[in-house]
């Protein structure tokens, strides 16, 4: 592909026109796999042009590449990643990574890490097929793309609390061989809300963990019986079970209550991870939260306002980019 200039003189020169590829740029849409050898991006080291044995897909808006007043469009890497990777990216806890399904088996995703701006003139060029076929498909690839560059960036003072949640979530997801890993497979999301919210409050904060599922618990809220009470805290309700032993608990069970109490169980093991860090030596950071409250809700019940009010909890920063 075409490296645009970097002199002063030469710059405004480019993009070129692109009336008479105008026609060309009809057939492509946001989602299309085209075929470059290479992409100029910047990096931290500074602008490099990186390698693209894959070939790139195309970021911008169907209705940007359509128009002719819209004389640039952006590209991002196609990469493969190990399967180790690609389910937890497949389910959108890895927001670098956006899934691009017709351009292989589940395991080619946009690098979001590396984008390059291309004259649409040379775009018209390229070998193009599609990367995203159904509407659902170009819906969630849009929707993806759109989160990577909208995420909520949490007070650092926040983030050691966070922080364990979110690198059990990142060890645990996707592995079947773990009793957790198999209950993740229900968690389509984790949102974090603050009572007061992020931007009129100062610390200490009350939190409100949340855990998504997809509707599997029991339309009533249960009690406990007095057996699972007993298993889960022992007769002096001073002990608890570890969250193996709950997990494990829970995949063998199909009572819809007992699953219910043994997802919010589940939920509090899990957040016992962020409590701790009350004990950090750092006094902004073991003061910054005052409360974590877990709660665990079918995806159908969680409500708009609710969504508006809380942030998506990822794993997408904990992982840096792949050296190229």
């Amino acid at each position: 592909m075409i490296v645009p200039p970097d002199t002063p003189e030469t710059c405004p020169s480019w993009p070129q026109p692109i009336d008479d590829a105008q026609a060309l740029l009809e057939h492509f849409q946001q989602g299309d796999v085209v075929d470059v050898q290479r992409l100029a991006v910047t990096t931290a080291l500074g602008h490099r042009i990186v390698p693209a044995p894959h070939g790139a897909v195309v970021l911008s808006q169907t209705c940007d590449l359509v128009q002719r007043n819209r004389l640039t469009a952006q590209l991002a890497l196609l990469r493969r990643l190990p399967p180790a990777e690609a389910k937890p990216a497949r389910s959108g806890r890895r927001p670098r990574f956006v899934l691009v399904p017709e351009a292989g088996e589940g395991d080619m995703f946009a690098d979001l890490e590396f984008v390059a701006t291309i004259s649409k003139a040379d775009l018209a060029g390229l070998k193009r097929s599609a990367g995203v076929s159904s509407r659902r498909e170009q819906r969630v690839f849009a929707q993806r793309i759109g989160r990577r560059f909208t995420r909520f960036p949490f007070p650092d003072e926040v983030q050691p609390w966070l922080r364990p949640l979110e690198e059990l979530l990142e060890k645990k997801a996707g592995k079947t061989e773990s009793p957790e890993g198999k209950v993740l497979q229900d968690v389509l999301e984790v949102r974090v809300e603050s009572e007061h919210g992020w931007t009129e409050t100062e610390p200490p904060y009350d939190l409100t963990v949340t855990f998504l599922l997809d509707n599997v618990l029991s339309a009533d809220y249960p009690d406990t019986p007095e057996q699972l009470r007993i298993w889960l805290t022992g007769r002096d309700g001073s002990s608890r079970r570890g969250a193996s032993e709950i997990a494990q608990k829970l995949l063998s069970t199909h009572d819809p209550d007992e699953r219910t109490l043994l997802y919010d169980a589940l939920a509090e093991a899990w957040a016992d991870r962020c409590r701790a860090a009350s004990k950090s030596s750092d006094p902004a950071v073991s003061t910054a939260v005052a409360s974590i409250r877990v709660e665990v809700v079918p995806v159908s019940e969680y409500t708009l306002d609710r969504m508006y009010r809380s942030e998506q909890l990822d794993l997408d920063y904990l992982s840096p980019p792949k050296p190229l």
